[in-house]
């Protein structure tokens, strides 16, 4: 190791107690004085987009000019569905396609705030450098409900730098200050949009499900993309159940519609496993039954239109708690509850469990019959625990910490 390596570890500490102590208060205070504070939205997945709540309330705000930027992820194709919705919505945006100096992407927005999607580096792009903007102040909302007490979710580049984490109820950001104690300078529990975005009533959403000749019970079908073994999150039982799952709906055609809501990396890691032509068949017999459909987008009025769901998504377990319905986890064996955390652990307790292809046509066939033994306790965890605080929207109370208010 280099003197010079030596040094730069060494002032390092020192470094970030600067940034954090006289340079981000000095920040805070600039931006406040200004009459129109630019924010500027980081995002690489439309299905992982859960701030345009936040977005829609700045644009009505007078003190706030926020921005979109698209920058690529995993795929080509996940940047054009995040473009065509923004077309669909009116909604003014940039993209960037290729490397940009850091120089020209603060000339070209000159945000005062940048709220991330994701706090892993390919959902950042280091190509931008943008992770390594210091002239702006961040914030970071987690796309879903935390789930895992781990360094990849708390001890990254994003946590470390930002002004402000928002946080839904107070025992999520307490865990979370508990394992990585850093944390303690910028967390703040507001509630996040999501949660904004789940409470609102299904009245003036357009409902997305395929008509059908007669009424039947609609459940949702939502696998994880974790198929391969080495995954480290390993929660996907789809290579299981895939078969299973056709077959059922097939079944009960004539009282179950079906959504096909695969992880929108699924069907990458399905093109490498199976190829690309079985996983097109696979995904073609959802589209073409005259009683299920595939949805790879936004899914809020998919749910908000559902009668039921059967998950392995992490992400799922606590969202779906907001429809009051009933909800299967898919799992190859009990999980080890250990890294996770307490909203995540209590909202799985509130799902009927999937072993078996007996286990799933009983939930079938209790959605069939309105059979729904766990309600109850599901809405008595969602007023105690899932409200955003202060009696507020999320929005209004994010809006409000930014502000000072």
């Amino acid at each position: 190791m280099g003197l010079k390596h030596q040094i730069r570890l060494a002032l390092k500490p020192l470094v970030f107690w600067a940034y954090r102590s006289i340079y981000t208060p000095l920040k805070v205070m600039q931006m406040r004085r200004k009459e129109r504070i630019n924010v500027l939205f980081v995002l690489t997945m439309l299905g992982q987009w859960k701030t345009e709540l936040l977005y829609r309330a700045m644009r009505e705000h007078p003190r706030f000019n926020p921005m979109l930027l698209a920058i690529p992820g995993r795929s080509e194709d996940e940047t054009e569905k995040l473009v065509e919705y923004f077309k669909s919505q009116g909604y003014d945006y940039s993209l960037i396609t290729t490397r940009e100096p850091q120089e020209n992407f603060q000339r070209q927005f000159a945000p005062d705030i940048i709220f991330y999607q994701q706090p892993y580096d390919y959902g950042i792009a280091d190509k931008w450098e943008l992770k390594r903007n210091l002239k702006s102040l961040s914030c970071y909302i987690c796309y879903g409900f935390h789930g895992y007490i781990e360094s990849w979710r708390y001890d990254n580049i994003i946590s470390r730098n930002s002004w402000k984490q928002f946080f839904e109820n107070e025992i999520t950001m307490k865990e979370a200050v508990a394992f990585a104690p850093f944390l303690r300078h910028n967390a703040t529990v507001t509630g996040v949009p999501l949660q904004d975005e789940l409470l609102q009533p299904r009245e003036g959403l357009i409902d997305p499900w395929r008509p059908q000749e007669k009424p039947k019970k609609r459940i949702i079908f939502a696998p994880h993309h974790s198929i391969n073994p080495e995954n480290w999150i390993n929660l996907s039982t789809f290579l299981e159940n895939a078969d299973i799952m056709l077959k059922l709906a097939r079944k009960y055609a004539d009282k179950v519609q079906w959504a096909f809501k695969p992880h929108p990396i699924l069907r990458l890691k399905l093109n490498r496993l199976w190829g690309g032509q079985r996983t097109d068949e696979y995904y073609s017999q959802w589209a073409q039954m005259t009683n299920s459909q595939v949805e790879e987008g936004k899914y809020l009025e998919l749910f908000k239109y559902s009668d039921a769901m059967i998950h392995d998504c992490g992400s799922f377990v606590v969202e779906y708690l907001f429809m009051d319905r009933p909800v299967m986890y898919l799992e190859k064996q009990p999980e080890d509850t250990s890294g996770l955390c307490y909203t995540r652990i209590v909202g799985k307790e509130l799902h009927q469990k999937g072993h078996t292809e007996a286990d799933i046509e009983n939930f079938i066939l209790d959605v069939i019959e309105g059979r729904d033994p766990l309600r109850e306790q599901r809405q008595k965890f969602l007023n105690e625990m899932l409200l955003p605080p202060a009696g507020r929207s999320a929005c209004e109370n994010i809006i409000n910490e930014i502000l000072g208010n």
